[in-house]
Parts: C-alpha cells; structure tokens; sequence
C-alpha cells in the first residue's frame, strides 16, 4: 500500500494535470471560436437569404442585373465574376452544408 505522503504528491499531480487540462480547454475553445467566425457569418447571411420570399429573390435578378449596368457599365473584372461565380459559391455551400 502506497504511503500516505506518496498519495499526497499524487493528489497534487492531478490537481495541477486538471487545471492544465482546464486552461487548455479554455484556449482551444477561443481559437475554435475564432476560426468559426466567418463560418457563423456565412450561416447567418444564408439564413437571411433564406427568409426572403422566393418572388423578392426572382425579383432581384433583374434588378441586379440592371444596377449592375447603371453602377458598373465597363465592369467585367470583379463585378462580373462574382455575379458570374455567386450561385456557383451558394450552390457549394448548400451542399456542404
């Protein structure tokens, strides 16, 4: 049987192994949490788009369409290709989701 000032060294090993265990817990939540960030930004920007009845959304390829031409009427670079790639990076996303 172990003595008892061995079981007391022990005991205080595994208090100081639990609060190791404890702080880094606490740290890797908070970079979990910071590296999820966009993600969380992402499924709220989907959950809207998603609350928007399906006639505003069909509604809103013209007039996209059209503010394009007034706002940009030379664009082709960026302007054309996240018009061009958007349903494209949401279709993506539904399925990874």
């Amino acid at each position: 049987m172990a003595s008892q000032a061995d079981l007391a060294i022990l005991s205080r090993r595994k208090g100081a192994l639990i609060q190791t265990i404890r702080s880094r817990r606490a740290e890797c939540a908070d970079q979990l949490e910071q590296t999820l960030q966009p993600v969380l930004w992402a499924e709220r920007l989907y959950a809207q788009w998603k609350a928007i009845s399906p006639l505003v959304k069909i509604a809103a390829v013209p007039a996209g369409i059209l503010l394009k031409k007034k706002l940009f009427p030379n664009a082709g670079g960026v302007v054309g290709g996240i018009f061009r790639w958007a349903p494209l990076a949401m279709n993506l996303f539904r399925s990874v989701r």
